[in-house]
């Protein structure tokens, strides 16, 4: 199909409702038919999700063509329709991001592990991809794939000439930022209500949550085995 937005969306063990609501929330507020969503995850390592590096492989996985959007996913929530993100793509850069200017008020994040602060923190959170820059192809960024995530992260493999803006909208962190009602993607990037139930935006979530199941109150549900 013409134009078809590969999405591409990072899926942790531990968020794994997260991934779902998250995916449940695009398919909500975007033709379906226009749309492919691929889950990414990989090994933890010196990362704080399974997902840390495999974002990385997404120019490879399209063949080194055309557009793709990533996304972390398991802690996200989009509100608005994701084609208007994908008409925000412009040639000329091999990567467009938020780009995010702050230090995190929550040095540790759910499930006890450390947030630190560190260049471009974010900004890879959410990236519109354009997997048919040769960039994607060097020895040298090949190599970094198979050493910490750190500098991929820091996306020192690109001059900053080659790194686009869009929105903060777009990739709005949740108790980082002040409560939006305007925007179009939410990040849970210290954790998703179920772990922090009394963040910004957790009415939301839930909401989604409980549109997405028809049962308002399965989160209250005690199972009970049988007999």
């Amino acid at each position: 199909m013409a134009d078809q937005i590969r999405l591409f969306v990072g899926k942790d063990p531990r968020e794994t409702v997260g991934y779902h609501v998250f995916v449940e929330s695009v398919l909500r507020r975007t033709d379906p038919n226009r749309i492919s969503i691929t889950a990414l995850t990989g090994d933890q390592e010196d990362a704080s999700t399974t997902f840390s590096k495999a974002r990385f492989l997404v120019p490879e996985l399209c063949g080194y063509n055309g557009w793709a959007i990533f996304a972390d996913g398991s802690d996200m929530l989009c509100l608005a329709d994701i084609q208007e993100l994908w008409a925000l793509r412009k040639t000329g850069y091999d990567v467009m991001v938020c780009p995010h200017q702050y230090e995190t008020k929550y040095p540790v994040k759910f499930l006890g592990q450390s947030n630190e602060n560190y260049p471009k923190k974010n900004h890879t959170s959410l990236m519109l991809i354009n997997a048919g820059y040769e960039v994607w192809r060097r020895p040298e960024y090949k190599a970094m794939l198979k050493g910490p995530a750190g500098p991929l992260h820091r996306l020192e493999f690109l001059d900053d000439d080659r790194i686009g803006h869009l929105p903060l909208e777009w990739n709005w962190l949740v108790s980082e930022y002040a409560p939006n009602p305007n925007a179009k993607l939410l990040h849970y990037t210290i954790g998703i209500p179920p772990f922090y139930p009394s963040c910004d935006h957790s009415a939301e979530w839930f909401n989604e949550m409980r549109a997405m199941t028809h049962y308002e109150h399965w989160d209250q549900t005690v199972l009970v085995s049988e007999r």
